[in-house]
């Protein structure tokens, strides 16, 4: 038995027979003749390979039906190629078939290549597409990804109609999160491929990809420009698409987070309106008498107070109390009450 010679490897061939239902090879008669004629090269698209593959019968019709069918070899990967002597192949003749006479020639070995289809960006790219499309399917009416492009960084080649393409490095997205996607998705990340045949565990490729996202989200805009001091009305906000990028994550991201919050400068009408252009109104002035909340161990009471600070709903200012003097922090509620953080 000789070594198969891989081109990319060493490899020991494993001969196996062609078993038919009876158990073994249908019974020929003495004397019968054929001739095996192996080809330089043979290009394969499965797993094993066949005497079928790589060379012509002439002689019997009967002997040749049986002989064609030997399984040769397992094929190299996609891609590759094995090399098959042509003394082993009269190795298995002479064992098989001891009463006939089988005369085999051609080269003395016989390349074969095991055929691939490579992987195209557009196929690549379809299918990251479908994934993505089917994971935001909870969410699409707030946010659109969209795989503008995908460039393979090599080559990869798979068995036609075998592959499954797996995209391990996704399954970390966040697909059901709005704001993680338009904060981490948008622009060119690394993804690694898996081309997997789901037949043959071993039968697999990797290769990397650099894959551009596009996320546009919904978000605010205005209706009309607004002027600096000026306070934002719900009537002029409507929502529309925008595409979203790296570094200009600082947008209001609701109606909630731009109503009533007054502009620090002019905001045009129909963009997005960043978060810093915002500010929210006094709700209370320096000197202001307010009423102070305390509540500890379930009791409420309250007290009157003065501001020493100004600010905001929901800010915390230093308020003095007017009984006892002391000064204490205390969280904005409205423009007439703060409630104790401290004292």
């Amino acid at each position: 038995m000789h070594k198969i010679i891989s081109k990319c490897m060493t490899c020991t061939l494993a001969l196996t027979s062609l078993v038919f239902a009876s158990g073994a090879f249908a019974q020929v008669a003495p004397g019968l003749t054929t001739r095996i004629t192996l080809r330089d090269k043979a290009s394969i698209t499965g797993p094993r390979v066949y005497l079928s593959d790589i060379a012509k019968c002439s002689g019997s019709p009967e002997l040749c039906r049986e002989i064609t069918g030997i399984d040769v070899a397992a094929s190299g990967a996609p891609g590759r190629a094995i090399f098959v002597q042509k003394s082993v192949i009269e190795s298995i003749l002479e064992k098989e078939w001891p009463a006939a006479v089988v005369t085999c020639d051609g080269p003395e070995t016989v390349r074969v290549d095991a055929a691939g289809v490579e992987v195209a960006a557009d196929e690549l790219r379809a299918k990251i597409q479908e994934l993505v499309s089917e994971r935001t399917t909870s969410i699409n009416a707030e946010v659109r990804v969209t795989v503008l492009r995908v460039q393979p960084l090599g080559f990869v080649s798979v068995r036609p109609t075998q592959s499954r393409l797996e995209f391990s490095d996704l399954d970390t997205v966040q697909f059901d999160n709005v704001d993680w996607i338009s904060k981490n998705l948008v622009g060119t990340r690394m993804v690694q491929v898996r081309v997997q045949n789901p037949t043959d565990l071993q039968d697999r490729s990797f290769i990397q990809v650099q894959v551009t996202f596009s996320v546009d989200r919904q978000l605010p805009v205005l209706k009309q420009s607004v002027a600096a001091g000026q306070v934002i009305s719900e009537s002029n906000i409507a929502l529309t698409w925008v595409a979203m990028r790296r570094g200009n994550q600082d947008f209001v991201l609701s109606n909630q987070g731009a109503v009533g919050r007054k502009s620090r400068q002019s905001i045009s009408s129909g963009e997005p309106i960043p978060m810093r252009y915002l500010e929210s109104p006094l709700a209370v002035v320096r000197n202001q008498a307010v009423t102070m909340l305390v509540r500890t161990g379930g009791i409420e009471i309250s007290a009157r107070a003065t501001t020493v600070d100004q600010g905001s709903v929901g800010q915390t200012v230093e308020v003095m109390n007017l009984a006892t003097k002391k000064r204490m922090r205390a969280r904005v509620i409205d423009e007439k009450t703060v409630e104790a953080v401290t004292f």
